[in-house]
């Protein structure tokens, strides 16, 4: 997967991190940029981090109206993700049903979805009821009610990283794996990109480590407040379906979905 021999001495711009994300992000420079002179590194091998190792949820249900935005756009590229890129991520929208099992979490629930529809997106509140016809195998008991957004949904991701990353390649984007940042300093106009394949110099790093964001900036000098949290994700055998939407509960944070597969990933 990745090119022999050494890197470049100079680039155009450097992306660090080939999750989903700086992908992504090399895809749109690549329209805007000479492609051959984007480089993307990761350390790790192309599913090593988090776009490797979750639950493929995909929702727009947030309180920030600029993260509605971002997720509404990237509902419409998954929709459109197999024509564009010759692979398909399998995005099936259920919908994304967030539990309350108190006034205090519907409360919160209710002023995101409040935020949610101003962005022109029809989410609805359930009572409990409505929450078990939607799925049955969910007892009420306890429930306040929910907030469902039925445009949702989930993907599988290995299909994701590898349509983009071929997209890259076809472009001339020069990707590498198993490639480690060791040390950022500016010289002038220019950044000195150390790695364990050499030294390349650039106008523009863009930071995509996700979890490991923290630790690059401060090669940089910069402080940047993000916390890993490292969680826990199961999967079961596969069982016949009875799971459309995404379930999520605000009280412990856990989310359950059915593949298409059957298995319920967790």
């Amino acid at each position: 997967m990745t090119p022999a021999g050494p890197l470049r001495p100079q680039y155009d711009c450097v992306v660090v991190g080939a999750g989903v994300l700086g992908l992504f992000t090399a895809h749109h420079l690549a329209k805007r940029l000479d492609p051959r002179r984007i480089l993307v590194l990761d350390r790790g091998y192309l599913s090593a981090g988090a776009s490797g190792r979750n639950g493929g949820g995909v929702r727009q249900q947030w309180e920030a109206t600029a993260t509605i935005r971002l997720a509404r756009e990237a509902v419409a590229v998954y929709r459109r993700f197999p024509r564009e890129f010759g692979y398909n991520p399998w995005f099936r929208q259920g919908g994304y049903l967030f539990l309350a099992f108190s006034e205090e979490e519907a409360g919160r629930l209710r002023k995101v979805s409040g935020v949610v529809r101003s962005e022109g997106l029809p989410v609805r509140w359930l009572e409990p009821r409505a929450i078990q016809r939607r799925v049955p195998a969910l007892s009420p008991e306890g429930l306040v009610g929910a907030t469902y957004l039925s445009s949702d949904g989930v993907i599988f991701p290995f299909p994701v990283l590898w349509g983009l990353y071929q997209d890259l390649r076809r472009r001339g984007v020069e990707v590498r794996t198993r490639t480690e940042v060791l040390g950022l300093s500016r010289e002038g106009p220019q950044w000195s990109v150390g790695t364990s394949r050499g030294t390349v110099r650039t106008a523009r790093v863009l930071n995509a480590a996700g979890g490991w964001s923290r630790d690059l900036s401060a090669l940089a000098g910069l402080a940047v407040p993000n916390t890993p949290t490292r969680h826990e994700i199961l999967a079961t055998e596969p069982v016949k379906p009875f799971l459309d939407p995404m379930v999520v509960t605000l009280r412990r944070g856990l989310y359950l979905s059915q593949s298409m597969r059957g298995e319920i990933i967790g």
